[in-house]
């Protein structure tokens, strides 16, 4: 039934939209565990093994973070969206979007925790599925894939 109303406003409706959609959503979540996964494990070892990295955890997080973050565009162009744009052209604005979504995620927070009173982990998961919603949205139109 819905279906048949959503063929009637969009001719060009084709089931594997969605089906491509559900993918790319699934595909990218999986690279930001990996980016995660990066960056953590790349702190962790360095602040740990490394007594340089141990002194200085702000710029040791900064690194660990950029690395994810090449992870992460490096995984979703060629993997979630399958981009034929160059790096040269994309990877900039991908890193735009994620400066984004680092500030909206702590003003998110904030406004969650302090203006409407949510319990820390409530928010946490609330911003997160915000966020997340955000860089999967403003990525997708990024790589403009067919």
């Amino acid at each position: 039934m819905v279906s048949k109303t959503i063929r009637k406003l969009d001719p060009e409706f084709r089931p594997q939209v969605i089906i491509a959609w559900i993918s790319q959503v699934f595909k990218f979540a999986v690279v930001g565990i990996i980016n995660t996964g990066i960056d953590l494990g790349i702190y962790f070892l360095l602040t740990r093994y490394v007594s340089f990295f141990g002194d200085y955890v702000y710029l040791t997080k900064a690194f660990s973070y950029s690395v994810g973050v090449v992870t992460s565009y490096t995984l979703n162009r060629a993997w979630t969206f399958k981009s034929r744009f160059s790096p040269a052209h994309s990877f900039f604005p991908f890193l735009g979007v994620n400066l984004i979504s680092i500030a909206l995620n702590a003003v998110l927070m904030g406004v969650f925790v302090d203006f409407f009173y949510f319990n820390e982990p409530g928010a946490l998961i609330l911003v997160t599925g915000i966020t997340f919603g955000w860089n999967f949205l403003a990525s997708k139109s990024l790589f403009l894939e067919v």
